[in-house]
């Protein structure tokens, strides 16, 4: 049977790039300025919550978005996100994943506090 080809999306300037290869992606990346990479996984976690907020599918999107916005330096809604994450894997007895997600929360909730940043 054929091999099935992975594709991955990756914006930039407006125009989705589609890499055929993980190498690809990952060099791709790594070659960006880390200002950059923030500013994409802003706009990742933002254009998430858009498409998915008022769908049934939200609580799926958690995880995702709690990484993007780890990665975008955001640590309040990471540590948010994070959280939920860690409520639905604990709901369906994924304890490790849960214990991971909490972990996770409770770091990026740390950063957050020591950055001075302010109010959730």
């Amino acid at each position: 049977s054929p091999q099935r080809r992975r594709e991955k999306r990756f914006g930039a300037e407006g125009a989705p790039l589609r890499f055929i290869h993980d190498k690809l992606r990952e060099l791709s990346y790594a070659g960006l300025p880390p200002e950059r990479r923030r500013v994409l996984h802003r706009r990742a976690a933002e254009a998430l919550e858009r498409r998915y907020a008022r769908t049934h599918g939200f609580a799926l999107m958690f995880p995702s978005l709690a990484n993007h916005w780890a990665k975008a330096e955001v640590h309040h809604q990471a540590s948010r996100y994070f959280g939920l994450a860690g409520d639905r894997a604990r709901a369906a007895h994924a304890n490790a994943e849960a214990i991971f997600f909490y972990q996770s929360a409770l770091a990026e909730g740390g950063v957050h506090l020591r950055s001075g940043a302010g109010a959730w």
